[in-house]
């Protein structure tokens, strides 16, 4: 009897067991997870054939050498279905407590359910180590034999400090909440819950944002792996970047230069459709010219090197711009488009650098001779089918004001600026100067409620900076992007006799966006659209308001991390018309006079 009991058991064990089979991560991601339509355009069997760069990254899961990997790469290369896949192998071949960090709670859940669990339902062999009990597989925690998931925004300290995980997956982690004084920064407190394992694995994936962003500076402390491809010419390995002179990137001396025909662009500007065509990257050995049509050949010959001589021990981090994407949209021509655009965009090339690149935005691109950059002009030339726009910023006391006009091509030229006393004041002004009323704002940031019954007086708007350099909204097909500015609508008299007959749009701006897009407006040699100050109105003390405030490197000593903000350079330096030129500026993004690029939301 006691034979059958013990033949039981060693059977029901035997079945319990993950017997590892001599197969890479790669091969058991193709062989076990398939995609949908609602995830890809080619739906089926998982493959990497079209992106062979993943292949190094997704073996790393099995390595228990590497405890660290770092992937610093461009928008659409895939890093998220790396992450993805990776972990799908993990929790079946290597389970362990395991934890998934977004940069907030409300992305986290959306992303679980459009895109993680679907990954997870199309894995026979991980369903069935799947908990029976639908309670203990939900959006935000999903367990599994032998393993517990729990998907966090990086915005919830007691999260992000609970229990001990052995693989922590880090997603997009230079938008994490930052340290302040009671916690570490949300990367430093997911770590610190692997360090009771032996042997765990981190992944900590971005696209960059500054020199000083955690994204960056993990990458140059870890191996620096490049991925190099062989020029289809003269077989010499090479490594694509867009102008080496001007990468931030450190030089290897195998750097590919993309280029396009110089007589694309003509006296009306660039004929993208020409400098789509005569895109290509140019071999730093032969001067071959590598096509698109070569780049398939390319990914599947390429190979990833070290460049780093004194990597952290346990460390693999890797860096890959978007030209090495596969897909039509991150063919080099349309990159080199974009490119293009962007420069003559408002918003600069910030998102080119940090989305394609892959790299921080360092100013690699900009020039400038110091002095005063400013267009200052004799305004004997009127502008021609213009909108005004007019906003002040209220103090104690009195108002200061700024009025700016612009044409429909986004040129603009002030028109007026000063202070006057009272709300009845600025009203006289606005029609003296034929502002409409709906397009004469008011900073509420101070005495709102009196600002909002002001407003409703007179047909005005309210406008109040916010620290945050975007607000997300979606398009009529649903898809999230972001933009410099967001709108609600207030009851200037809530509380009162008369809450409910009125109310007050309110203009939330993002100041460091804004004020960023104007410091490029300022310099007339950067600017894409003329941004112009006549000869009378460029006095000492409109300059001296303008140039209240300076973009300033701020170290948090707790953390070590530097980030930049705009500051008052004295805490009694006047900044206030340089807030109404940003409020108007602010403004006419809202209403797209001035052409920026909002940002898409994917992966």
């Amino acid at each position: 009897m006691f034979e059958v009991v013990e033949e039981r058991l060693i059977n029901e064990l035997r079945g319990s067991l993950v017997v590892p089979e001599d197969k890479s991560v790669v091969d058991w991601c193709e062989e076990n997870i398939v995609l949908s339509s609602l995830q890809t355009s080619s739906p089926g069997p998982y493959s990497t054939r079209l992106t062979p760069y993943v292949r190094d990254v997704l073996n790393d899961f099995s390595d228990p050498d590497i405890e660290l990997e770092t992937l610093c790469f461009g928008s659409q290369t895939a890093k998220t279905q790396i992450m993805m896949s990776g972990l799908s192998w993990s929790l079946v071949n290597n389970p362990s407590p395991t934890l998934w960090v977004m940069p907030n709670e409300k992305l986290a859940g959306a992303f679980s359910e459009a895109r993680l669990q679907p990954i997870f339902e199309s894995c026979p062999e991980l369903m069935e180590r799947k908990h029976p009990n639908r309670y203990k597989y939900k959006k935000l925690s999903m367990e599994f034999t032998g393993a517990i998931l729990s998907i966090i925004g990086s915005n919830s300290p007691a999260n992000l400090a609970s229990r001990p995980v052995g693989t922590l997956i880090q997603d997009e982690v230079d938008k994490f909440a930052e340290a302040n004084r009671k916690e570490a920064n949300a990367s430093e407190l997911a770590e610190q819950r692997t360090r009771t394992f032996a042997s765990p694995k981190i992944l900590k994936t971005s696209t960059p944002t500054t020199a000083d962003g955690l994204i960056w500076v993990a990458l140059n402390l870890g191996t620096m792996h490049r991925f190099f491809v062989p020029c289809p010419h003269c077989s010499e390995l090479m490594v694509l970047v867009f102008n080496p002179v001007r990468s931030a990137m450190p030089k290897t001396g195998k750097e590919a230069t993309l280029r396009w025909d110089p007589k694309a662009k003509g006296p009306d500007g660039w004929d993208f459709e020409a400098v789509e065509r005569s895109t290509f990257f140019e071999c730093p050995h032969c001067e071959g010219q590598v096509l698109e049509k070569h780049k398939t050949q390319l990914l599947r010959s390429g190979e990833w090197i070290a460049t780093n001589p004194k990597p952290e021990p346990r460390h693999v981090s890797r860096h890959l711009p978007t030209f090495y994407a596969p897909w039509r949209k991150a063919a080099w021509g349309r990159l080199a488009v974009e490119f293009l655009q962007a420069k003559e965009s408002v918003d600069g090339l910030k998102g080119f650098i940090n989305g394609v690149l892959a790299e921080p935005d360092i100013g690699q691109f900009e020039g400038g001779d110091g002095g005063r950059t400013e267009a200052i002009v004799e305004s004997t030339e009127p502008l021609v089918e213009t909108i005004r726009i007019m906003t002040a910023d209220r103090q104690i006391d009195h108002h200061w004001y700024a009025v700016r006009e612009f044409t429909k091509d986004g040129d603009s030229r002030l028109i007026e600026w000063g202070k006057c006393q009272t709300e009845d004041d600025l009203e006289d002004i606005r029609a003296r100067l034929e502002v409409a009323p709906d397009l004469t704002g008011v900073d509420s940031g101070f005495e709102g409620p009196q600002v909002y019954q002001a407003c409703a007086r007179f047909g005005w708007f309210a406008l109040r900076g916010d620290a945050r350099e975007t607000f997300s909204m979606r398009d009529p097909k649903g898809r999230r992007f972001e933009v410099p500015y967001t709108v609600r609508q207030l009851d200037p008299w809530i509380g009162t006799k008369y809450q409910g007959n009125k109310k007050v749009a309110e203009l939330r701006w993002s100041n460091p966006t804004i004020k960023d897009i104007l410091a490029t407006l300022r310099n007339k040699e950067k600017s894409p659209v003329k941004w112009e100050v006549p000869e009378e109105l460029a006095t000492d003390e409109y300059w001296r308001h303008l140039d209240g405030e300076h973009k300033a490197r701020d170290f948090n000593f707790r953390t070590g991390k530097v980030v930049y903000k705009w500051k008052k350079r004295s805490r009694h330096w006047p900044n206030h018309l340089l807030d109404c030129e940003a409020m108007i500026l602010a403004v006419a993004v809202k209403l797209k006079i001035l052409k920026t690029r909002p940002v898409e939301q994917h992966d």
